[in-house]
């Protein structure tokens, strides 16, 4: 059946916090993907930035690290967007509404790292982020789900100016050490729904299929972190457990990528189009002669 994203919100309007987030672990994939950008690189004479950006990016499958983005560094200028207020009407309620608006700003303390189950029936994705198919896309066994999230892709935008004063007035009273039981649900619950603009893009990105990792920036001691870092893939809970070349990658990094693969003792494979399908569908086959 697959997750449910009605059944998921309404645990959380429930304020079924753990059968929310029960639900959620239990629905994500065992295995995902992540697809990495080669660059295309131009006879340079002296060192080329754009082949030492494809040596890092190699370097950090070998070292078993994963790029995990602040929220201005994501592809997407419309991320974390899906929330808004009227501030007029703000105004009205006696609110600031420039603490209100700090308020939207939450999604900036987390850290995300991108993920999708679309390997072979999807050709964008291999398209627009694996450069045309000269890329690769990497393979990990999933093997703590705490914090992964679905992507929940929505037509419309949703007014949030309840969520946000409500949410400022009761953490004020959290802080005051006044706030009952009921309150503090109250609170959860919309702290949860703040949070989960992090989870929910424009459908037109439906076809990504995209799950993200998503940790907070405060897990890190306070570092100043500047567009994003690179995480232990243990620390996540994840593995490598394949590599798949694009059909279009060229051999200089092909033959790179079957010696990561044999250093870390996984299969790799290569991509190919399906000749013999009656859509337009990738296929892959194992590379055994390495």
């Amino acid at each position: 059946m697959g997750f449910d994203k009605n059944m998921y919100m309404q645990f959380i309007f429930n304020r079924e916090f753990e059968k929310a987030d029960e639900y959620r672990r239990s629905n994500i994939p065992k295995k995902l993907y992540k697809f990495v950008y080669l660059n295309d690189v131009p006879k340079c004479i002296n060192e080329c930035e754009y082949e030492n950006v494809n040596n890092r990016k190699i370097k950090s499958i070998v070292d078993n690290k994963f790029w995990v983005s602040t929220y201005d560094n994501l592809n997407d200028p419309f991320e974390l967007k899906s929330i808004f207020i009227e501030e007029e009407k703000i105004k009205e309620y006696g609110y600031p509404v420039e603490l209100v608006k700090e308020v939207l700003k939450i999604h900036r303390e987390y850290l995300i790292g991108c993920f999708t189950t679309n390997l072979t029936n999807n050709l964008p994705m291999w398209a627009h982020y694996a450069n045309n198919h000269k890329g690769v896309c990497v393979e990990y066994k999933v093997l703590s789900p705490n914090f992964f999230y679905p992507v929940i892709y929505e037509k419309g935008r949703h007014l949030s100016n309840k969520i946000c004063m409500n949410f400022l007035s009761l953490a004020f009273k959290d802080m005051k050490g006044i706030i009952t039981e009921e309150q503090k649900n109250d609170l959860e619950l919309y702290g949860q729904l703040l949070f989960h603009n992090t989870t929910i893009k424009d459908k037109s990105w439906e076809y990504e299929d995209e799950y993200r990792y998503i940790i907070p920036k405060i897990a890190f001691d306070n570092k100043e972190i500047k567009g994003g870092t690179l995480l232990n893939t243990t620390t996540m809970g994840i593995e490598i457990s394949g590599i798949y070349i694009g059909m279009c990658c060229g051999e200089k990094y092909k033959n790179r990528l079957i010696e990561v693969a044999k250093a870390l003792g996984i299969k790799i494979y290569q991509m190919c189009f399906n000749d013999k399908a009656s859509d337009y569908a990738l296929d892959y086959k194992e590379i055994t002669n390495n």
